[in-house]
């Protein structure tokens, strides 16, 4: 039998079992931290410290709280939103590896580029100088 504010009385003080020890049904927001929880703060409202999805505010967790931009839930950068929850862009403070890639093989390809060009004027210069 449950009795306000109760939402559910398994007869136990167990928590994790469907019923809580404080007769709350199992999950986040409840106040109760159980499997798959890290924090549980009693409710569902992000960046208390204990965001919705039961884990500590911060970024890189996949809620969007405070001052971030956006969070996918991981802390890859260039990807739409970076490990320091920004919008993937230029100034927002994070390099973005996956274009400093793309610069450092276009400046590697001209690079090579340029010594072939000068090894194919060595080599003319060579079969002029035999052919005289």
């Amino acid at each position: 039998m449950t009795t306000p504010p109760e939402q559910c009385d398994d007869g136990n003080v167990v928590s994790g079992d469907g019923c809580d020890g404080n007769c709350m049904t199992t999950g986040c927001g409840n106040g109760i931290v159980t499997a798959g929880e890290t924090c549980d703060d009693g409710n569902v409202v992000s960046g208390d410290g204990c965001d919705s999805n039961c884990t500590p505010t911060s970024c890189g967790n996949g809620i969007t709280a405070g001052a971030e931009q956006c969070d996918d839930g991981n802390v890859v950068s260039g990807d739409g939103c970076d490990a320091n929850c920004t919008t993937t862009a230029c100034g927002n403070g994070v390099v973005d590896r996956r274009r400093g890639l793309r610069r450092r093989q276009r400046g590697e390809r001209r690079r090579l580029r340029q010594q072939l060009h000068r090894h194919e004027l060595r080599q003319r210069r060579r079969h002029r100088r035999r052919d005289v």
